[in-house]
């Protein structure tokens, strides 16, 4: 990474479905670059298909392919669940390797953020995963977030980018909590899955 995806927020984007004749529900692909067209133009820095957001569980090896071919075709004419935890230290180690440049946590331990920052140089890039950390992960130092409340509210991530790495953190938290907090708060009651 050359540095072009510092002060960022990434979006994984969902995929969207319809449903057919048979009640089977397939990849729209209208919608998804409607999706890819809807981020960019609020101001998003990337897109991230097929990530837990975009429910690569729930697609067959030909959609996950189709998804992906649809993105990278959409982006070019665009200008502009493991269980698991990665110990801080072991991520520091995997730091050092020329091809691991950065981490997305979305765990929303913010303590493991700021251990993995304390570990690692200012070349490898940490994003904050966890939505409602934002402005903090900036804050402390993170290159930026991969949020999924960026799908529905892409505007309110790229003013809340552009106050947070201005250096008003206050006002950042301030739109943080009144804007993405409620919806955050809903996600995290009633849940994401857009496929249902």
């Amino acid at each position: 990474m050359s540095g072009s995806y510092t002060r960022s927020v990434l979006c994984p984007i969902v995929t969207p479905f319809t449903s057919g004749d048979d009640n089977d529900t397939n990849v729209d692909h209208a919608g998804l670059r409607s999706v890819i067209e809807f981020v960019s133009d609020a101001g998003i820095d990337g897109i991230i298909p097929c990530g837990t957001t975009g429910e690569f569980a729930s697609l067959t090896t030909m959609e996950y392919r189709a998804v992906i071919d649809t993105a990278v075709d959409a982006t070019n004419n665009i200008p502009a669940c493991t269980g698991q935890q990665i110990e801080p230290q072991t991520v520091a180690t995997l730091a050092e390797h020329d091809d691991i440049i950065g981490l997305k946590d979305s765990g929303g331990d913010f303590d493991y953020i700021l251990e993995v920052l304390s570990k690692t140089d200012s070349s490898f890039h940490a994003f904050e995963g966890y939505d409602r950390h934002y402005v903090s992960g900036v804050h402390a130092g993170t290159a930026g977030g991969i949020n999924a409340l960026a799908n529905v509210l892409p505007e309110r991530f790229d003013t809340i980018r552009n106050t947070a790495f201005r250096g008003d953190t206050q006002t950042a938290l301030e739109i943080e909590q009144s804007a993405l907090a409620p919806l955050f708060d809903f996600c995290v009651e009633y849940g994401m899955d857009l496929h249902q």
